[in-house]
């Protein structure tokens, strides 16, 4: 069977030219009209199933382990780079931290290896390291040498295979290294996935083959047409560096259909053929031809101001320019009008997980660990896109902050990097943040309000979305949103019988100097593999270790904290329990109608604690009690504050306690 393939019409191209993408996927088959002599952007993607190609160009660390004198067992934590050539040829060498024992000290190390496979074959990666310790620290006398062969294949995106080598510890003896390597994980970006764009200018052209992980390998083409065979050949040839990596295409336009694709990238064989001749069986799908990088100087000319600030912040003193994290930009450069060549704007914070990864500063896979890497729902729909997602939206947050346009269409992006940091600037803030990280002051944003007259730069980062959103004891629709952490730390919402709460601050409000990010996003140096460096973004609470300053030890503070939460946890089931009392013998009265079970007390939308179906409707909200309207509104406000009192304990009990004594005296009557 023949793969047929797609034109893409483009107004931007003169009408001779043509372009076709090969995406192979098992979606419909699709139609192109013929042209014997082609010209124009060609590109074809590849995924890592189809025929994987891996640049292991990138940073690693292998944990081994081995034996000193008397039997000792000593764990090794091995770290080095490495970059891999077009002939598939692995190098590197340097200086870089490794683990010996309890040390952490530093090691010059060389590597040498290969990467071979494709084609059908798995493909392997064979590294010959050698690290030579000389700090005395390690406790040996005279220099330490580790030398390891790892034999290794690569196999959805981890690294497993073996490790034989040796470890030689002076005057203190020598250690056989003997173990499996297992789920090493693969630099970001490097699935297998790979394309190939080409200019063709019969009967030459260019071309290269793009990496994700952002590398770019060049290639001379050559195209030329046989009448008689009917097929289209082209070859791309690697130039300069990339000299060695070669490929050939054939396909045959009077069908639209490709023939094969082989040769050799990177060092792995690229082979697509089956015996009945056409591809694999595989179906086209249309993509655009990938942009070339431009380089930092053509951003200037029309972003010089962001360039300018862009220039005093961490990232330009280390080499990070615009196509670091936008990508290739040259199509953009050379038609700035058109907006499909626009590069991509990396709201998820994918592209600063290339560098912000791996066990000395994991931000990254941390990151993806928390509920802000996940969307929640469809975002783009004109009454959610303002609305949720000015709070669930990285890509909507960060234009309503900005000034710029929605997103419309591109609103499912999760709260990433840039959400949090102003990339492009210094803020007077740690970390470029956009935000403070402590204020005292009453904050909330509703989800109708005009986002621009009602954002207050000046308020917590967390407090910009964890707020109780405009909530009112006297909505009777749904319960307060799942976000009134801030206020609940400032006491600014809940009903007491004096009225509504105006600030009643806990000592955590008012004590702790970073507020929410002291506590939940607590940080820790790298030690080793087996303790890697924590940098709080996953934004769990799983250690007390800051809270010993105020309450004397880490383990105070856990005892606190259970202490604490179990108190409000009886309360909250205390007063549940009280409501649900009130439903059942008071409610059918008052409503005409016992339909609604323990539920009689809910809101029309019930919240967590009523599950199995509707509440009263809106016309029977209005003959709800007010005390029993605003004792539900204070159980779920501590409820969904997610702390259980914590971060405000006294004031979470407070509310509770009102709320008990609401439904009690309704209980009464």
């Amino acid at each position: 069977m023949k793969v047929p393939l797609v034109k893409q019409a483009s107004v931007l191209l003169l009408a001779s030219a043509f372009s076709f993408a090969a995406a192979f996927c098992a979606t419909t088959q699709n139609t192109l009209v013929a042209q014997a002599a082609p010209s124009g952007p060609i590109t074809f993607s590849f995924t890592g199933s189809t025929a994987p190609v891996y640049d292991l160009t990138g940073s690693y660390q292998f944990d081994q382990q081995t034996q000193a004198a008397a039997g000792t067992p000593v764990n090794l934590a091995l770290g080095f780079s490495v970059r891999q050539d077009a002939a598939g040829r692995l190098r590197g060498s340097g200086v870089t931290n490794v683990q010996i024992g309890a040390d952490l000290v530093a090691a010059q190390y060389i590597v040498t290896g290969g990467v071979t496979g494709g084609g059908g074959k798995p493909t392997r990666a064979k590294f010959s390291i050698r690290w030579l310790v000389q700090d005395a620290a390690v406790g040996a006398s005279g220099p330490v040498t580790i030398s390891v062969q790892y034999n290794l294949q690569v196999s959805q995106g981890f690294l497993s295979g073996t490790a034989r080598g040796r470890a030689k510890f002076g005057k203190a003896g020598s250690g056989s290294i003997n173990t499996s390597v297992s789920a090493v994980p693969l630099p970001a970006g490097v699935d297998g996935s790979w394309r190939v764009t080409m200019n063709i200018q019969t009967p030459g052209g260019s071309g290269s083959i793009l990496l994700p992980n952002g590398r770019s390998l060049q290639a001379n083409l050559a195209s030329s047409f046989s009448a008689r065979s009917g097929l289209n050949r082209l070859k791309l040839s690697g130039t300069g560096g990339d000299r060695g990596n070669t490929l050939n295409v054939n396909y045959l336009p009077a069908t639209s259909a490709l023939e094969s694709v082989s040769g050799k990238v990177l060092g792995q064989t690229v082979t697509l053929k089956n015996p009945s001749g056409s591809i694999l069986s595989q179906t086209v799908a249309q993509t655009s031809a990938p942009s070339q990088f431009a380089g930092s100087q053509a951003c200037l000319e029309c972003h010089t101001p962001i360039q300018q600030t862009l220039n005093t912040t961490r990232h330009a003193q280390v080499g990070v320019q615009c196509e670091n994290c936008h990508g290739p930009g040259a199509n953009h450069a050379a038609n700035d009008y058109d907006p499909a060549s626009r590069p991509v704007v990396p709201y998820a914070g994918t592209s600063c997980g290339t560098c912000h990864s791996g066990p000395q500063h994991p931000t990254y896979e941390e990151w993806r660990t928390s509920e802000h890497s996940e969307v929640v729902e469809d975002l783009n729909p004109p009454d959610r896109i303002s609305s949720c997602g000015r709070c669930h939206s990285g890509s909507v947050r960060v234009n309503l902050v900005e000034g710029t346009p929605l997103p419309v269409g591109g609103a499912n992006v999760p709260l990433g990097c840039p959400t949090c940091h102003q990339p492009h600037q210094l803020t007077g803030k740690p970390m470029q943040l956009r935000n403070p990280v402590f204020s005292t002051n009453d904050y909330f944003l509703t989800t109708t309000s005009v986002f621009t007259n009602n954002y207050d730069p000046n308020v917590n980062l967390c407090a910009q979305c964890h707020n109780h959103r405009g909530a009112s004891w006297t909505t009777s629709s749904a319960p307060p949103h799942t976000s009134p952490q801030y206020n609940i730390l400032l006491g600014t919402i809940g009903e007491l019988d004096s009225g509504s709460s105006q600030y009643d601050p806990g000592s955590h409000a008012l004590l702790i100097t970073n507020q929410c990010v002291g506590c939940h996003m607590q940080s820790a140096p790298y030690v080793s593999s087996a303790q890697p460096a924590i940098t709080g973004h996953s934004f769990a609470m799983d250690s007390y270790g800051v809270c010993a300053g105020c309450h004397g030890s880490a383990a105070n503070a856990s005892n606190l904290v259970v202490f604490v939460s179990g108190l409000i946890t009886n309360q909250i089931q205390a007063v549940q329990a009280s409501l649900n009392q009130w439903a059942l013998h008071k409610a059918p009265a008052i409503l005409g109608t016992a339909q609604y079970g323990t539920r009689a007390w809910e809101y029309t939308t019930p919240g967590a604690l009523s599950p199995g179906g509707p509440g009263p409707t809106a016309a029977k909200q209005a003959l709800i009690p007010a005390n029993i309207q605003r004792a539900r509104f204070n159980l779920y406000l501590v409820l969904y504050d997610g702390s259980l009192g914590v971060h405000n304990p006294l004031y979470a009990l407070t509310l509770l306690d009102t709320a008990q004594n609401w439904v009690e005296q309704q209980l009464r009557q």
